[in-house]
């Protein structure tokens, strides 16, 4: 790179970028996803020439593949669809992540982490749900599409207060039309807004107040507590522990022990009046 700028490549995303991007001197550049792009950067030798940037779509260039090359694709697309066309369950509501606050799916995925690792509370990020679900029979490749990556469930300790933070923090989200970045299970909280600022004002788990001082369990997937400084706010007390699954797994066997459904318990209130 030239002096004094730097350069992040990006690969896994919704929708790829067809240009790239200056944020103060930093360029941003991205290929794709799932293997269908190949991004090509030409840095200038001088720090205030232009750069050079060009995503290839591999799916309008490539030329027709060789035999060997046919054949292993063909011999492992038959092994992958045998593993994940296979039928896994049922889901009885549609699980839908295009909703204000606190959506279905989300309740759903901080649901899945919260039983799975046996805590007091569950928190999911909505960036890691890839996928809604439709009512009706699914397969492994359904629960796939919305936890595509390898991200084991994890636990952590947090106090009262740092819990009561990081949900104030987030309550700004709940604000917005889209979801809220914290997707949270067993905690409801009420919260007001004034002056044009949310307050939290009462948080419960279960039939309890929030203790300021008494330590909770927390549980989520690995990459929101690597990612915690941007995701939370607050460190987890101590080291993450492993639960020995991903969250993938997780849902592969809830699917497996009987149907899914959209949580109708409300977390998030608003109240018009402190």
């Amino acid at each position: 790179a030239a002096p004094g700028i730097d350069l992040i490549v990006g690969g896994h995303s919704h929708t790829a970028m067809r240009a790239a991007e200056e944020v103060g001197s930093t360029w941003i550049v991205q290929a794709g996803e799932y293997a269908r792009n190949v991004g090509v950067a030409l840095a200038p030798i001088e720090p205030d020439s232009d750069w050079g940037w060009e995503r290839v779509d591999l799916r309008e260039t490539q030329g027709p593949a060789s035999a060997e090359v046919s054949e292993l694709v063909a011999t492992w697309g038959q092994k992958v669809e045998a593993r994940f066309e296979e039928p896994v369950g049922v889901v009885e509501t549609d699980l839908i992540r295009a909703e204000k606050g606190q959506t279905r799916m989300g309740r759903w995925a901080s649901d899945l982490v919260r039983h799975t690792a046996a805590v007091d509370v569950g928190v999911y990020n909505r960036g890691g749900l890839r996928a809604d679900l439709v009512a009706g029979e699914i397969s492994l490749l359904d629960l796939y599409r919305v936890f595509p990556f390898g991200n084991e469930v994890v636990s952590f300790e947090w106090t009262g207060r740092q819990l009561e933070a990081v949900v104030e923090r987030g309550l700004t989200d709940e604000m917005s039309a889209d979801p809220a970045v914290l997707q949270w299970s067993g905690i409801r909280y009420h919260w007001v807004v004034t002056e044009g600022s949310p307050h939290l004002t009462e948080l419960w788990i279960g039939d309890e107040r929030v203790d300021p001082e008494r330590v909770y369990t927390i549980g989520t997937n690995v990459f929101v507590g690597w990612q915690w400084e941007s995701l939370l706010g607050v460190p987890p007390r101590g080291e993450l522990v492993s639960h020995g699954l991903t969250v993938f797994e997780a849902a592969e066997a809830a699917a497996r022990a009987g149907p899914l459904r959209a949580p109708v318990d409300k977390r998030s209130l608003l109240q018009t009046s402190p």
